[in-house]
């Protein structure tokens, strides 16, 4: 071990330079160890009022004198039950009441009348589109098409025989010339 040691003096005999250097190293660390610090590094003082936090205990105290008053009335009043029994008529029903059930009842009327009127009207008005007009307009499309195109062409076969329909050499016919 002291082979491996490097002393910083000049040295003839390594073992003895080696238990000289030990022994100087142990004394300095001792005298390390038992120094004192010249900074104060310890936490301040703090006043006792501080920890003390007076509010809070009051009102903690206060809740559990509230709880434990309510808990001791209802203790007294399920006692006053189990002892004479409920209080009171239990054939006593009570009926719901809504504030405001005339108010609504008015509002489904109004509603049902407007309803009714609207319906009335719809029954009553007549129709802006016309199927026959259109079968009519589609046939006249296809006997154009049928004229300007260049190949012959089936476009539709007749499915009903109402008047303004194809028929299936795609020309148009009536309903009296059938």
């Amino acid at each position: 071990m002291y082979n491996l040691h490097y002393s910083v003096k000049p040295c003839q005999n390594k073992p003895l330079q080696y238990k000289f250097d030990k022994r100087y190293q142990d004394v300095h660390l001792k005298a390390l160890a038992k120094m004192k610090s010249t900074v104060d590094t310890t936490a301040p003082k703090t006043f006792q009022i501080i920890h003390l936090n007076s509010k809070k205990d009051r009102i903690e105290k206060e809740n559990f004198k509230r709880i434990t008053e309510e808990n001791n009335r209802l203790l007294k009043r399920m006692h006053e039950i189990q002892k004479h029994g409920i209080m009171g008529n239990e054939n006593d029903q009570y009926i719901e009441k809504s504030l405001n059930e005339e108010q609504r009842l008015k509002e489904v009327k109004r509603v049902t009348q407007e309803n009714k009127e609207i319906l009335k009207r719809l029954k009553n008005s007549k129709n802006l589109y016309n199927r026959e007009n259109w079968e009519h307009d589609w046939a006249n499309t296809l006997k154009y098409m049928t004229n300007i195109s260049k190949f012959t062409m089936y476009h539709q076969k007749s499915v009903s025989k109402k008047k303004g329909q194809l028929s299936e050499d795609g020309k148009l016919r009536e309903k009296n010339n059938e």
